[in-house]
């Protein structure tokens, strides 16, 4: 199967990972979808989170991040050389080495299609060099008030909040989204990868064929509590159930009137063209 474009996956601190969990899980949907886009992760010399001295290994790789973000910075620019479309996604820290890759570049990207920061692990009012940035690319910040280890503990050592708690201040491009996720348990940030894939395979046009539920336009309850919020599109908010991971549109109206759901969510987009 020929390979039309790359994800790129930072991971966050704990450790360099050469394959961590949110990799295998985005890995077997690509697979399982024949989705013929290559994954790569990005490894990076973050500390161990050992109990004794977290806060003292968080602060070492905060300054591992930058070192990190050059090194993906001359990963990006090799990927332009090659005119090879790409998406990045940051969990954690590795949304903060993201950002500083995204620092280090002074020319406009040309090939890449997605930025996606999960939980990201930076402050909520610092900037981002969207300059750089396709302005037709896709750029999700998914947030969470639900996540208390970095809600707290980021707070605890930084001093302000990260942009994976309240959503990025200062940007222009990114779209911040609600999710029930967190760092770690059972509805940790990797029940976003199928959803992820989705859309990158929707931006590369890679169609999933699949079909979508008989649906009664009618006002939902709110879609809060059980809900991700994945994306916009078309005056809907798309979102993905916590539990049974279905997906389903609402009009972004107060009704919230439900316009398409099902399991496929490229049915569910398609649904609304």
């Amino acid at each position: 199967m020929d390979i039309a474009g790359r994800i790129i996956y930072v991971h966050g601190f704990g450790g360099r990972n050469e394959n961590p969990s949110f990799h295998i899980k985005l890995q077997g949907f690509l697979q399982s979808k024949r989705v013929s886009l290559g994954l790569e992760t990005f490894a990076w010399d973050s500390l161990p989170s050992t109990p004794d001295i977290v806060v003292h290994n968080f602060l070492r790789s905060q300054e591992e991040s930058y070192k990190a973000g050059e090194i993906l910075a001359s990963t990006i620019a090799s990927l332009e050389s090659q005119q090879c479309n790409y998406h990045i996604v940051g969990f954690s820290l590795g949304a903060n080495v993201v950002r500083h890759a995204l620092s280090a570049l002074r020319q406009p990207l040309s090939y890449l299609k997605s930025v996606y920061f999960l939980g990201a692990a930076f402050p909520h009012n610092t900037t981002i060099n969207e300059g750089i940035l396709p302005a037709t690319g896709r750029y999700h910040n998914y947030f969470s008030g639900n996540d208390m280890t970095l809600k707290i503990s980021y707070f605890n050592v930084s001093n302000t909040y990260a942009a994976g708690t309240t959503g990025i201040e200062k940007t222009t491009l990114f779209r911040n989204l609600q999710t029930q996720c967190t760092h770690t348990l059972m509805y940790n940030y990797d029940v976003l990868a199928d959803a992820i894939g989705y859309l990158v395979a929707w931006d590369e046009d890679q169609i999933i064929p699949g079909t979508r539920n008989f649906n009664i336009i009618a006002p939902t309850v709110g879609g809060k509590l059980h809900w991700n919020n994945i994306c916009y599109y078309k005056n809907c908010i798309v979102q993905q159930n916590i539990h049974s991971g279905h997906y389903r549109a609402l009009q972004d109206t107060p009704l919230m009137k439900r316009r398409a759901w099902g399991d496929n969510l490229h049915v569910v987009l398609q649904a609304l063209q």
